[in-house]
């Protein structure tokens, strides 16, 4: 492994949030290919910090199954909308984020909408979140965590009232937690080609 390389074969945009990349790794010695592409695998898929919307505060909602005057969807799947607004930064985020979506309508409310801090960005303005009608009024109060891998809403609520009840100066009550997805890698997949030539394998990573 003395003249590794690591090239990219072909990358493309599949949507407003997808990325494709294929990317060719080696050479590696004939049956060591398998073990470093399956370590690299978990590596990309578990251990890459992302950030996600963790819990929000929704002004006149006490609970998930609440429905608000003038909007169209109800508060579940505004909850399940937020859920998939993916977001990035370029410096590291140490503690939740304080966002905004203040809307009235008529109007139908996007990622975009958001009042984000400077050091977040939001990868799809267009990201749909609900739609209001003129008489109808949003006000969300969002905090966005850095985090790795899934983490169910159950886990995120024992975490925030040991680690951030206090600097946040909340009650967890008043807020509705959300199943936060941090991944900014969504699927991995590897090949393992051979070279006869050089008796080497190199490993052909799709992500």
């Amino acid at each position: 492994m003395q003249h590794l390389i690591f090239s990219c074969i072909e990358s493309r945009i599949e949507s407003n949030q997808t990325l494709y990349g294929c990317f060719k790794l080696g050479p590696f010695y004939l049956n060591q290919g398998l073990t470093i592409a399956n370590t690299l695998r978990r590596l990309l898929l578990s251990d890459l910090d992302g950030l996600s919307i963790i819990f929000v505060k929704i002004e006149g909602v006490k609970h998930e199954y609440s429905i608000l005057n003038g909007i169209k969807e109800s508060v579940l799947e505004i909850l399940a909308n937020l859920k998939q607004i993916q977001f990035k930064a370029h410096i590291a985020i140490y503690k939740p984020q304080i966002a905004y979506l203040n809307v009235k309508g008529p109007k139908v409310i996007s990622a975009g909408d958001i009042k984000l801090p400077s050091k977040i960005k939001c990868v799809d303005p267009n990201q749909y979140i609900a739609t209001i009608a003129s008489d109808g009024e949003l006000k969300v109060k969002l905090f966005i965590c850095q985090g790795k891998r899934y983490c169910l809403q159950s886990s995120l609520k024992s975490v925030i009232q040991k680690q951030y009840q206090k600097i946040l100066n909340i009650k967890t009550t008043d807020y509705l937690f959300l199943d936060a997805i941090f991944l900014p890698i969504q699927q991995v997949n590897f090949t393992i080609e051979q070279n006869n030539e050089i008796n080497k394998e190199f490993i052909i990573f799709e992500i």
